[in-house]
């Protein structure tokens, strides 16, 4: 027997998403010390952005039979929702929905990017990298949209919450 067949799906994800968590929360400290604040917060975004066209890509292998394009808001919709499911270990405490005017809704309870970045000290200037993640799906998808509230910096932080909504255009209801 291989090894990995004495292990739970859920626990190799979570094994992994901590791993990767723990090494980004160390090398955004070690950035932060070496080229400060600033540059480490455009060299983390973009990080993620380059990271996530790569991962839904591979999502769309996954859930789409490699197909970029839907036939309509419920099979994105849908797409995404399994995307989201895959990807999101236990401790990523949030959720989600679709309404059927065209938003996705994320709240966050409890965010460990705002807790491992306060522990910093850096909660201040930080720019949220987590919201990148999605944006950079639906960008690489072409889908259109707006994000309310627009925000850049940590809502956590700033409003003691973090809640947002991507908004659809309406003609991504049938995507081309």
């Amino acid at each position: 027997m291989d090894i990995i067949d004495t292990v739970e799906k859920n626990e190799i994800r979570e094994f992994f998403c901590k791993d990767w968590m723990v090494h980004d929360g160390f090398w955004f400290a070690q950035s932060v010390n070496e080229i400060g604040i600033e540059k480490t917060n455009r060299i983390n975004t973009n990080g993620i952005r380059m990271m996530a066209e790569i991962e839904i890509r591979r999502l769309i292998k996954l859930f789409n039979n490699g197909n970029e394009s839907f036939n309509d808001y419920t099979e994105f919709r849908e797409f995404i929702a399994k995307s989201i499911d895959f990807v999101r270990p236990d401790f990523m405490k949030f959720n989600y929905s679709f309404s059927e005017s065209s938003v996705l809704q994320i709240d966050f309870k409890t965010c460990w990017a705002y807790e491992g970045v306060k522990q910093l000290g850096f909660i201040e200037q930080y720019e949220c990298a987590v919201i990148m993640r999605l944006k950079s799906w639906f960008n690489y998808l072409n889908i259109e949209y707006t994000v309310s509230p627009d925000f850049k910096n940590c809502l956590m932080h700033e409003n003691g919450l973090c809640s947002f909504g991507f908004i659809f255009s309406d003609k991504n209801l049938i995507i081309q």
